[in-house]
């Protein structure tokens, strides 16, 4: 996964500077991976160095990130068959949030090799309204506000996260910010491979998670086999989650909220 443990708390001790919610800037000195966190910097769900508890980590990732406000980036390549091919299938969706959810908005793009949809959503904490477009034609529909679920990336998160074990292998204190990296120690394949995918190889997964529960990185990716018919081809995943700011922004209603809410 190419970056270095220490290598990425230190940056995003530095992206995060300027956020009310994680301090101001300042350096910082690695301290023993083996350390079990406790009192304040306790991480939630994590007792001993391991995560035991997934689901609280991922409730607590959903409410820090809603009561300060965020902006995120998840990005996924997965291979899969598709029309009786082996295809990989690239998504990503970039959201920004007010604090709260009082207003949101985001994007997503998906496709076979390069993204062919594109998929765009303005919300707030009454409802929501999609502009959806493939290829030339449009569509907009409304309804019910997202959930944090769905903003947050929780719901993506959590198949990888509960598909391995992981434990503390680096953790970094800087004026009162508190980030520590878990490795994934062991995996159960079914749980990351498609339907028509085996034999998982090279897989890794990586997480860096701050004091209050936030998810600020999660990286996995690995190898597989995929087979469509009698015929099998290598296939990859790759995920990406990261938090790319935090803190409240005012957003703006996109102009086609107007001529979605006309029809």
């Amino acid at each position: 996964m190419g970056r270095s443990r220490l290598g990425v708390c230190l940056l995003l001790l530095v992206v995060l500077a300027g956020c009310n919610a994680l301090g101001g800037p300042g350096g910082g000195t690695p301290t023993d991976a083996n350390t079990t966190v406790s009192g304040p910097n306790a991480v939630p769900g994590v007792t001993d160095g391991q995560l035991t508890d997934s689901q609280a980590l991922l409730d607590a990732h959903a409410q820090s990130m809603l009561a300060t406000g965020f902006e995120n980036d998840y990005r996924a390549n997965r291979s899969t068959v598709r029309n009786g091919q082996v295809v990989t299938i690239v998504g990503r969706q970039r959201t920004l949030v007010e604090a709260n959810k009082t207003e949101y908005r985001y994007r997503v793009t998906s496709g076979a090799g390069t993204p062919t949809s594109q998929f765009d959503t303005w919300g707030n904490q009454s409802m929501q309204v999609l502009r959806g477009q493939v290829g030339d034609t449009v569509r907009y529909s409304t309804g019910a506000p997202a959930t944090a679920t769905d903003l947050t990336g929780t719901g993506a998160l959590r198949a990888y996260l509960t598909a391995s074990s992981f434990e503390v292998v680096d953790s970094l204190s800087s004026d009162g910010r508190y980030l520590v990296t878990l490795e994934a120690t062991s995996t159960n394949a079914s749980a990351v491979l498609p339907a028509n995918g085996t034999d998982l190889r090279n897989y890794e997964a990586r997480m860096v998670v701050d004091a209050s529960g936030r998810i600020l990185v999660f990286e996995a990716s690995g190898n597989y086999t995929v087979t469509s018919g009698s015929a099998s081809e290598p296939g990859v995943v790759d995920i990406t989650y990261e938090v790319v700011s935090l803190g409240d922004r005012d957003l703006e209603r996109p102009d086609w909220v107007a001529t979605a809410l006309a029809e």
